[in-house]
């Protein structure tokens, strides 16, 4: 016995149900469970007993769980064989596992269908109605249609939050062990966690279908915004290439092919983020046709997955496929971003797949793009379209840093200009040759994130106590200034001394509320950003580079009408416009969080996890960033707020200039914290 199965007879009655476990543990027991039921496939009727004893489980509750799993499908394929199935010999084999619960497994409640279920067996999808619940969801409206289902916009009955629901049709059989197998897959979906795919909140089996719960997101498809505007920019084709690597590298590390990559299923959001959407469906999908036996084809003949961006193994054998078939499926999304269409497009979805399979790729290039393209741009977006799967990239990872670089190395050429500077007047292409010079004699050329960028704050911290600062746990922290009555009635500029740590993304470093808005906050993809609300107008810019975890950082925010820039350590970085909407708020002016009530619940609680070190709130119309360190600390004229937070103590901060007062809430100093961690 290994040591799980020692624990588990040590542990008494406890039970564990597969959707507490953790996504590692989820996929082991799916993993054991894939096993031993290709042995009841290949006709070997494994002994259970047997095959217990080959599993290789260190954790007792995915252990417990997976005995539960491995019973059902027992009993399943026994019951399939004409075997005799005795309560006792499960009962003595799992003493830990509550009898009750095997007594269910075995004698099962009977189920009626209703009149959702057709004829053939597949169930017909329930139309949702305005109002009507669906677990703690109200439905608002139905935002789309598509042969997996139809989308749902709705809101939490208690949190408030939006939420899109997908309402899919099944076509499993109601055998218990194919309802199980779902409704594992499905609970292992809802499990996975990344910046760059759509958060999954809720997944569950009702009346025939299965409904899953996502994030709303505020944005559009990638799809529409190529046909309505055009082929992408060579850069922010790239951004968009780049966030869709990102999410799909982290579902391959935890053991998911996505199957259905396009341009459709990649949304971006008003900051520029870019989310994959159906992670887990096709194998959904994929499971649900296999419990009836059904072909891949569907009535209008698609494959799961679409077929312009359908990898040749795919429409081949859609069962045997791994993660170079998401790689193949990118390359032709690339393709389309970058020229407005696919790789190939038939007369008939059969025709592009037979294209998929027999012709060659056409190869990528500025005439195709109606643009210039940086090299080795081409040579990547044609190996990925390679026919076999040994010529493509071996993983998405490898994939991801081909376009970093990519997007690195040609930076200076494809650079959005900079406030007075002109396409058509010569200046970016001197600006190029210069960094082609300073790279040539050793100097450091920026990478893509703001860690190469030189400044003293990194350096030397002796006209201040750098080392200390206010923890924010990510959770729970924040500050607010008491009785802070500072309108924001013109031009301002925020700045920040932080050094960021790993917490939840997008959140506040700090908000000035009231009947306008102005934030300076950390997105989605760490970059830096600054938004603001001026006479009911929403604008917002997102630095292009991202910052590093557990670098300090100077940063400034500043705002003139809707005009807003961005700085760090010093210097102007280059942003992109992107889309949100503000709402107006009490007069406030908040650190690392914002107390509950703020702002509307949907738009989150934005805690920063992290040190803050200074803070510096300024207003007039000639305001310029402090260039190093010690500047942060010196009050001007223009000042209406210096708080030091590497020094205090308790609950409370203070500002060296008008007399504020902060509270802090579950806040930490940190020579406090250093202090504890010393034996």
């Amino acid at each position: 016995m290994n040591d799980a199965r020692d624990a588990s007879h040590r542990c008494g009655d406890e039970d564990t149900s597969f959707e507490q476990l953790s996504t590692q543990q989820m996929l082991a027991v799916n993993l054991w469970c894939d096993r031993y039921e290709k042995l009841w496939a290949k006709s070997e009727r494994p002994t259970l007993a047997e095959f217990v004893q080959s599993v290789e489980l260190e954790d007792v509750h995915a252990f417990r769980a997976l005995a539960l799993e491995l019973i059902t499908m027992d009993v399943h394929y026994k019951r399939l064989a004409g075997d005799s199935i005795r309560l006792n010999d499960f009962v003595d084999q799992f003493p830990t596992v509550d009898e009750q619960a095997i007594r269910d497994i075995l004698l099962p409640k009977t189920t009626t269908t209703g009149s959702s279920q057709t004829a053939s067996g597949l169930a017909e999808e329930n139309e949702l109605r305005k109002g009507q619940q669906i677990g703690d969801y109200v439905i608002e409206e139905r935002i789309g249609r598509g042969g997996m289902g139809s989308v749902y916009r709705a809101h939490h009955q208690l949190m408030g939050r939006i939420v899109a629901i997908k309402a899919l049709t099944l076509r499993t059989s109601q055998d218990p062990s194919s309802l199980l197998r779902f409704e594992r897959e499905i609970k292992s979906v809802a499990k996975m966690s990344h910046p760059n795919v759509v958060t999954a909140y809720d997944a569950r089996l009702q009346d025939g279908s299965l409904y899953l719960v996502t994030e709303w997101i505020q944005g559009r498809d990638l799809g529409e915004i190529v046909l309505e505007q055009g082929p992408l920019p060579v850069e922010e084709a790239l951004d968009v290439a780049i966030q869709a690597a990102k999410g799909l590298d982290y579902a391959h590390s935890i053991g998911y092919i996505h199957r259905d990559v396009k341009p459709s299923n990649l949304v971006r959001d008003g900051n520029g983020n870019v989310k994959l959407l159906d992670l887990g469906l096709a194998k959904l999908l994929e499971q649900r046709d296999a419990n009836t036996g059904s072909t891949p084809l569907t009535a209008d003949h698609q494959v799961v997955g679409t077929a312009e961006y359908l990898s040749p193994e795919q429409a081949r054998t859609p069962n045997v496929v791994d993660v170079r078939t998401d790689i193949y499926s990118l390359g032709c999304t690339m393709m389309f971003l970058l020229t407005g269409k696919p790789p190939f497009v038939g007369e008939s979805p059969i025709d592009t797949l037979l294209e998929h399979i027999n012709a060659q790729p056409p190869m990528l290039c500025s005439e195709m793009a109606g643009q210039a393209l940086p090299d080795g741009l081409s040579a990547l977006v044609h190996s990925m379209l390679s026919k076999s799967v040994d010529d493509r990239p071996a993983s998405m990872q490898t994939v991801l840093k081909r376009l970093v670089q990519i997007r690195s190395l040609t930076s200076s050429d494809f650079a959005a200009p900079q406030a007075g500077w002109n396409l058509r007047d010569g200046w970016l292409p001197w600006v190029a040759v210069a960094a082609m010079i300073l790279a040539a004699i050793g100097f450091a050329i920026g990478r893509g994130n703001f860690g190469s960028r030189s400044s003293d704050i990194n350096e030397s911290s002796s006209s201040s106590n750098l080392s200390d600062g206010l923890l924010f746990n990510g959770r729970t922290s924040y500050a607010e200034v008491q009785d802070f009555d500072v309108e924001l009635d013109g031009p301002a500029m925020i700045e920040v001394i932080a050094t960021p740590q790993t917490g939840p993304l997008p959140c506040n470093l700090v908000t000035w509320g009231g009947d306008d808005l102005f934030v300076l906050f950390a997105g989605f993809d760490q970059k830096w950003g600054v938004a603001s609300l001026n006479d009911g107008e929403s604008h917002l810019e997102v630095s292009r580079d991202s910052y590093e975890i557990g670098r300090k950082y100077l940063l400034a925010a500043k705002r003139k009408g809707d005009q807003l820039e961005l700085w760090v350590d010093g210097s102007q970085v280059p942003t992109r416009r992107g889309e949100y909407e503000l709402v107006s708020s009490r007069r406030s002016l908040c650190f690392g969080g914002l107390p509950d009530g703020l702002l509307p619940r949907h738009q989150g609680t934005r805690f920063f996890a992290g040190i803050i070190h200074q803070v510096r709130i300024s207003k007039g119309e000639e305001l310029q960033p402090a260039a190093r360190v010690h500047n942060i600390l010196a009050v001007e004229s223009s000042t209406v707020g210096m708080f030091d937070l590497s020094e205090g103590e308790g609950a409370e901060a203070k500002s060296t200039v008008n007399g504020f007062r902060v509270q802090l809430i579950d806040t930490q100093w940190e020579r406090e914290f250093q202090t504890q961690k010393q034996p």
